[in-house]
């Protein structure tokens, strides 16, 4: 910059401070000899600075401390840039108190972090973090790999060393004060988690109400949104595993939920592969039912109604074939193994495990076959020995 170009400049600044802080004293301070000093220094009273050292332009600072050294917001159309601290050049501050507080830790802990919004980042002291939204990541302090992308999404996180959560959307993950490697895409997904990690909850308000639950997969608006402290679970679809006219997990552990009680068919090329290892099995005994069982059974053809309240089929209408749980409990005894009655308003069918007990009665008919047939083959011979005779 010329000194003329830089003099001028001054004068048109003397001229605003002078509007700014008409009631206070304007100080001008140059270097000599004169009239080739350079001018430094522009000051008032009333607490308006301009000053240039070393090749250090500041406002609002009589010792800046960068090219540019911006004391306070820079207001471009209602947008505030720089209100923060930026200890370190890798750090990005846009915004009302991004970053504000980042200037009381030490400058080689806090780098690589972009805050982008009002609050965002607020108190920010480590490393490798974006929030970008209002209060976004607004209390972390030394968490870091933090992602934050919407308004108050990760507001409350503030343990010590917590690290690697994501989330987007409004108030995403708002609550959690603690609790790693979650990831929350939609609005309050993972709303009220507090010490929950390794969660994933994609879509609107999916694990809302998680508080400890850990490992859990959500994947549908809704799904597992009445999980409280269940952990390791999976549901895919809308309101999947939150349906309270078919499945609802709250405190369960390792379920898989597909679907909801709207759902009307469920369809795959193949069937599906399951564990039956004996390495992994214990307490092995034989099992209790078989023909006597079997002839009780009342097989039903059916169609599953809209709802509870509705008893109109549901759209499909498909016809299928099927039993009834409350036709099988009385049947089992007070171990049902066949029909699964922890929720008393919701009987489930497990079906495979009716196959071994099929197994067991086509082996009891069979052996009554086979003594039948050794009956008959006697009488055969005594018929034939009469006939000789």
């Amino acid at each position: 910059m010329s000194r003329k170009y830089f003099l001028c400049t001054l004068l048109v600044l003397i001229g605003v401070f002078a509007t700014i802080a008409y009631a206070g004293k304007i100080e001008l301070t140059t270097y000599y000899p004169a009239p080739h000093g350079e001018y430094r220094r522009l000051s008032s009273t009333e607490g308006a600075n301009f000053a240039t050292t070393s090749g250090n332009v500041g406002i609002g600072t009589l010792n800046p401390l960068a090219k540019l050294d911006v004391n306070g917001g820079a207001l471009i159309q209602g947008l505030t840039i720089g209100q923060g601290g930026l200890p370190d050049s890798t750090n990005t501050a846009i915004g009302n108190q991004a970053l504000f507080e980042t200037t009381a830790g030490c400058a080689g802990c806090s780098y690589n972090n972009t805050a982008v919004g009002s609050g965002a980042l607020l108190k920010n002291k480590y490393n490798n973090n974006t929030a970008v939204g209002y209060q976004a990541l607004s209390k972390n302090i030394t968490g870091s790999l933090h992602t934050a992308v919407g308004t108050q999404a990760l507001f409350s996180l503030s343990q010590d060393y917590v690290n690697a959560n994501t989330a987007v959307g409004y108030q995403a993950l708002y609550t959690a004060t603690s609790g790693g490697e979650n990831v929350a895409v939609g609005q309050k997904a993972l709303f009220k988690s507090t010490f929950a990690g390794q969660n994933v909850a994609v879509g609107s308000m999916t694990l809302l109400n998680a508080t400890s639950g850990s490992t859990n997969t959500a994947i549908g608006t809704y799904a597992l949104s009445a999980l409280t402290t269940g952990a390791n679970n999976i549901a895919i679809g809308f309101n999947a595993g939150a349906d309270s006219a078919w499945n609802v997990i709250t405190t369960q552990d390792n379920q898989v939920v597909i679907g909801n009680s709207a759902t009307a068919g469920a369809h795959c090329k193949v069937a599906w592969d399951t564990t039956s290892d004996a390495r992994d099995k214990t307490d092995f005994a034989p099992v209790p039912h078989g023909l006597d069982f079997v002839s009780q059974l009342k097989p039903v053809a059916f169609q599953f109604r809209t709802s509870r309240k509705d008893p109109a089929p549901i759209k499909d209408g498909k016809v299928r074939y099927g039993f009834l749980a409350q036709d099988i409990l009385p049947l089992e005894g007070e171990h049902p193994v066949v029909i699964d009655k922890r929720d008393p308003e919701h009987l489930k069918y497990d079906e495979s495990s009716l196959i071994p007990v099929l197994v067991k009665a086509i082996q009891e008919q069979q052996k009554g076959i086979e003594q039948q047939k050794q009956q008959l083959d006697l009488l055969e011979k005594e018929v034939a020995e009469l006939k000789r005779k």
